[in-house]
């Protein structure tokens, strides 16, 4: 209990300071990370979207020979200052003490160390050339606006968490799925605001922002690649579940010959290596699990491979992507239709998989939430935190085979909401602390850091 008294705000930015000084030197210690993704980002390849490939040439452009070593210096820096402000941001709107605040931090900043695999997250970001450090600082920043964006009335704040979105998508396309956190927070808000006017306003310059993105990485391919239009490549990512669980009767109702080449090419090379759904039994391996394990093989020894045969196209080349891409957006409309009761069943096992215990209390948690004494404005919070979570895994599901790479943005935020409610919970009910929870309006400003009355 002395501790606690001791441990004040001035302290706990001391030690989060000092703590984000030995992380940065750290993995600056450990160095680049070289990703198997890496080179297409440095080619400004068509199926990637364009802010990371431009982050890279700028990179090069003033800090050659050494631009690598300075953009993972960046990387981390943005990512320490992102965490910094989204734990403070939490720390003044729930009043949280200055120990809770530290626990926060050190958590929000587990993706940039190795040692987050024994949590479930993803780890060494910061390091890697890769988009998720980037992506992953911007996320916690467009986090931080929600926030603002729900508890304030600056109408200001939903517009820069709007345009987060924006650039979040533009450096990675997953991030498609926080436009539905968006859409609910704009109709959230129409409830405090008393003129149509401003509603409108917002929505359509929130319209307006993902218009300009989607042109925006249009034009950047257009001007890089010769080619208006986007590729990320989630036709072809679908169909790999599609062929997965599909059958030789399916394949036959493809019309077009060579498409059916393709198809059934692909079909024997999986069959002859027992990665077909139907496999499974004879191996003894779990239908979603065979899945995971061999996605790469059946899109790129399977799929992609019998389609340069087929159709005689060079490897890897920016024209085989779209053409790919357009011959998936053909097939899997078929292979889906005719077989339909397997695929969903692969997307609903899909979607479950990625529950594991960590999701389950938290969903537990979230649903007597309602019966629990917490403040409305968490309870807000924890709602927006579940949509997230949710939402995210709803969109990556059909796409790709899910991995902590896809899901940690969004896992990281459970542990805030785990810490922030151990709190609440250990101030009522075992320091006995009697809260007064009030709905007037928060201004940041005028909030001051709380210290447990003990």
């Amino acid at each position: 209990m002395k501790a606690v008294k001791f441990f004040d705000i001035k302290k706990a930015y001391g030690f989060v300071f000092f703590y984000s000084f030995l992380v940065l030197i750290n993995r600056l210690k450990v160095g680049v990370i070289w990703a198997f993704d890496t080179q297409q980002y440095i080619d400004k390849s068509v199926i990637r979207p364009p802010v990371y490939p431009l982050a890279i040439s700028f990179f090069k452009m003033f800090f050659e020979p050494h631009a690598f070593i300075a953009l993972i210096f960046f990387q981390l820096i943005f990512v320490l200052i992102a965490a910094f402000y989204l734990s403070n941001l939490l720390r003044k709107k729930f009043e949280l003490h200055p120990i809770t605040f530290t626990l926060l931090h050190l958590f929000l900043l587990l993706p940039l160390s190795a040692i987050s695999v024994a949590v479930g997250i993803h780890g060494e970001i910061g390091n890697k050339l890769l988009t998720e450090a980037l992506s992953y600082g911007l996320f916690l920043l467009a986090v931080s606006f929600l926030v603002k964006t729900l508890f304030t009335d600056e109408r200001r704040n939903l517009i820069i968490f709007i345009l987060l979105i924006g650039i979040l998508t533009l450096i990675r396309t997953q991030m498609i799925f926080m436009y539905i956190i968006a859409i609910v927070a704009i109709n959230i808000l129409q409830f405090k605001v008393d003129h149509i006017r401003s509603i409108i306003i917002l929505i359509t310059t929130g319209i307006a922002i993902f218009v300009f993105a989607d042109l925006s990485e249009r034009f950047y391919h257009k001007a890089a690649n010769h080619y208006f239009g986007k590729v990320s490549l989630n036709a072809s990512h679908i169909l790999v579940g599609a062929i997965y669980v599909t059958n030789e009767k399916v394949i036959n109702n493809i019309v077009n010959q060579q498409d059916r080449e393709v198809i059934k090419r692909t079909y024997d090379y999986l069959e002859n290596k027992k990665l077909l759904a139907k496999n499974r039994f004879e191996i003894d391996r779990r239908l979603v699990d065979l899945y995971n394990d061999n996605f790469a093989i059946i899109l790129g020894s399977g799929l992609m491979a019998s389609f340069q045969h087929v159709y005689s196209l060079p490897k890897q080349e920016d024209e085989m992507l779209i053409q790919f891409e357009s011959f998936s957006r053909r097939v899997i409309k078929i292979l889906i239709c005719h077989n339909y009761k397997e695929f969903s069943k692969l997307m609903l096992l899909k979607f479950l998989y990625t529950l594991n215990f960590r999701e389950g209390f938290f969903i537990a948690l979230f649903l007597f939430l309602p019966f629990i004494r917490l403040s409305h404005e968490f309870k807000i919070f924890a709602f927006f935190i579940f949509l997230m979570l949710v939402s995210n895994r709803l969109i990556m599901t059909p796409i790709i085979y899910i991995g902590d790479r896809y899901l940690f943005y969004t896992d990281i935020l459970e542990y805030v909401i785990f810490i922030i409610m151990a709190e609440k919970y250990l101030k009522r009910y075992v320091f006995r602390v009697d809260e007064s929870f009030h709905s007037q309006r928060w201004q940041s400003q005028t909030v001051r850091s709380s210290t447990w009355a003990l």
